[in-house]
């Protein structure tokens, strides 16, 4: 079986009742915000990158071309805001969570060399690098992506063969709203 490379993460509405509920051992790693919490799943060629305050996480899959020191993406994200994307050469894509200022970011590269699909669903927001962690029982074919991806073998406008589940655009920086 091939090695799943990348992340998975649920981003929901952070409520202390139900948080409780929600939580599972099949995730590496919860971090909360003041209205969101995020469970991670890492895979292989992921690194997970925290400011010594523990206020910043990013979870970082790929690599970075140039003199970038990859320890180094946190702080120029405290320092230039979610513009510091922009200075970033290579192929990438990660989550950030930024607890101070309640904010989930997700980013591509410019080419969206390692895609990253989502989700949104009610008050739950899915994203990953691996599309099967997607998959629900009510999940139902775009016949408008299957027939575009059968003809052509590339997918248009962000679609999958799958409603409900997009790809992001390369070079997005795509703040998630809960």
């Amino acid at each position: 079986m091939p090695t799943e490379l990348g992340f998975f993460a649920t981003i929901s509405q952070y409520d202390k009742e139900l948080s409780m509920s929600l939580l599972s051992s099949d995730f590496d790693m919860i971090v909360k915000t003041p209205s969101c919490m995020v469970q991670v799943k890492c895979f292989a060629d992921t690194q997970v990158l925290c400011d010594e305050t523990d206020e910043v996480t990013i979870i970082f899959y790929g690599h970075i071309c140039g003199d970038v020191i990859l320890s180094c993406i946190v702080d120029a994200y405290k320092a230039q805001g979610i513009t510091f994307v922009k200075s970033l050469d290579g192929s990438f894509a990660f989550l950030l969570v930024d607890k101070l200022h309640d904010r989930v970011v997700v980013a591509t590269d410019r080419l969206c060399s390692r895609k990253v699909h989502i989700r949104k669903k009610d008050s739950l927001v899915v994203v990953s690098t691996v599309l099967k962690y997607l998959f629900t029982e009510d999940l139902a074919i775009d016949p408008i992506g299957l027939a575009w991806y059968l003809s052509s073998g590339v997918f248009h406008n962000n679609r999958t063969i799958f409603k409900d589940i997009s790809v992001l655009d390369r070079a997005s920086l795509s703040l998630i709203h809960i």
